[in-house]
């Protein structure tokens, strides 16, 4: 039994010690660097005898290396530049990661503030070896948070008031209003219910992760239209 193209050849029948063996099945489960662990079933038509036998299938395979890696820092919220080459397999790189080059490796990609390794690995297949890079530094930095398009509509007075409307960059669900009468004066989270022109401030607080970010916008509480006597 040989292996060619990473296919296992074998014939229908051979003569070991003094009876004919039939090979009638042949179960490849499993699949190392090196080649195939394979189960063959025979049986010996003339001595009434079924045997199954394991045999380690060596394969040639292409020798792989990765050749050039990079992977570039980037901001929170970003996604790096990634360059590989190879001599085979560059397309199924699979990346592991590390807070320090020494591992535990993961193939979680780090989302938070940090500086971080990677590798670069390249499964082995039929064709040719696995490869695995060296470790590459990278660093995750903080960053700048923004608001835009703070809107808030006016509304009658006594009736319902209107809620802010805004884009955030990065936590836009724990935004917090807050209220004045003039864009640089005293804000409170009281929603002012009289006639006037009022500030609405937004404000996202910082995290390790992205900055602290705030914006203002001006709306009007207007009086009921008066109605007229006929």
């Amino acid at each position: 039994i040989h292996v060619i193209a990473g296919e296992m050849i074998a014939p229908d029948s051979v003569v070991v010690n003094d009876g004919e063996i039939e090979i009638v099945e042949i179960d490849k489960f499993d699949m190392y660097a090196e080649g195939y662990i394979s189960i063959c079933t025979f049986v010996m038509p003339e001595k009434d005898v079924e045997v199954s036998a394991i045999f380690i299938e060596y394969q040639e395979r292409t020798e792989n290396t990765i050749t050039l890696f990079t992977y570039s820092s980037y901001t929170y919220g970003a996604e790096p530049d990634v360059e590989i080459e190879a001599t085979n397999g560059k397309e199924i790189a699979v990346y592991v990661y590390a807070d320090n080059n020494n591992g535990p490796w993961s193939t979680e990609q780090p989302t938070d503030v940090g500086t971080y390794y990677v590798k670069a690995s390249i499964p082995a297949t039929d064709a040719h070896t696995s490869a695995i890079s060296g470790p590459v530094d990278f660093t995750i930095s903080k960053a700048t948070n923004a608001i835009t398009g703070l809107t808030m509509a006016d509304w009658k007075v006594g009736g319902t008031p209107s809620t802010p409307v805004l884009t955030a960059k990065f936590g836009e669900d724990t935004v917090v209003y807050t209220y004045s009468t003039e864009e640089d004066g005293e804000y409170t989270d009281t929603v002012p219910t009289e006639v006037g022109t009022y500030w609405v401030k937004a404000e996202i607080e910082g995290t390790n992760n992205y900055t602290y970010t705030s914006a203002t916008t001006s709306f009007q509480i207007t009086a009921e239209s008066e109605k007229q006597e006929i």
